[in-house]
């Protein structure tokens, strides 16, 4: 509980002081170390994949579409974003969450790998159909920001 409060206190924190937005470039590094001593405390081997890790990929996928479908009678921009930012695969910041809630560290180590690489091949396909974009989606490009 008391990790809770201190982390919704730092997000609250930076609501109110948004002159600290010149070192927002520190966060990518201090993500980095969260997740270098969270890696340190899992044995990183094919061990960490399990068949759930397709059932969340699937979900992953489904709730997509589903966004899309039902918010499309309101609005196709809506309805884009909706499928954009729910096919969106498991962040590399849930590491630094599982570990500091005493999670499985391993399990969504195992789920980013999967979703993030399948979500990388499936994207540009589902992209072009429910996303109806002008010219084609870069596969390479998607990879590129999800590696960084």
């Amino acid at each position: 509980m008391r990790k809770t409060l201190y982390l919704l206190g730092v997000i609250v924190l930076g609501a109110f002081l948004p002159q600290l937005e010149p070192y927002q470039y520190l966060i990518r590094y201090s993500l980095m170390t969260l997740l270098f001593f969270s890696f340190l405390k899992i044995k990183l081997d094919f061990s960490i994949f399990h068949k759930k890790h397709i059932i969340v990929l699937l979900l992953n996928l489904l709730l997509g579409i589903a966004a899309y479908l039902i918010v499309l009678p309101l609005d196709l921009s809506m309805a884009q974003g909706a499928f954009v930012i729910t096919v969106a695969p498991t962040g590399i910041a849930a590491i630094v969450w599982a570990d500091l809630f005493k999670s499985d560290i391993a399990f969504i180590t195992g789920s980013i790998i999967v979703t993030n690489l399948a979500i990388i091949l499936v994207f540009p396909l589902l992209a072009s159909f429910l996303l109806r974009l002008e010219g084609d989606v870069n596969a390479f490009q998607i990879l590129q920001s999800i590696a960084i």
